[in-house]
């Protein structure tokens, strides 16, 4: 089962945006590319009644970059 997202926003999401520069080509690629197919393409991965709770796969993915 994938954990719910609650598009809790971070804290400190404001200081992120004030260090990161707008042309910074991670948030060029969050805006270039509809990451949308992930979370789709990985829910049949998952087992919904056993287990703990996954991580969402759009996270996991993310995370490798």
């Amino acid at each position: 089962m994938i954990k719910k997202d609650y598009g809790q926003v971070s804290f400190y999401s404001y200081i992120y945006d004030a260090i990161i520069p707008k042309d910074h080509f991670l948030k060029r690629l969050q805006e270039a590319v509809d990451f949308g197919y992930v979370n789709e393409t990985c829910e049949a991965l998952y087992c919904e009644d056993f287990g703990r709770p996954g991580y969402e796969p759009l996270i996991m993915f993310k995370i490798t970059f």
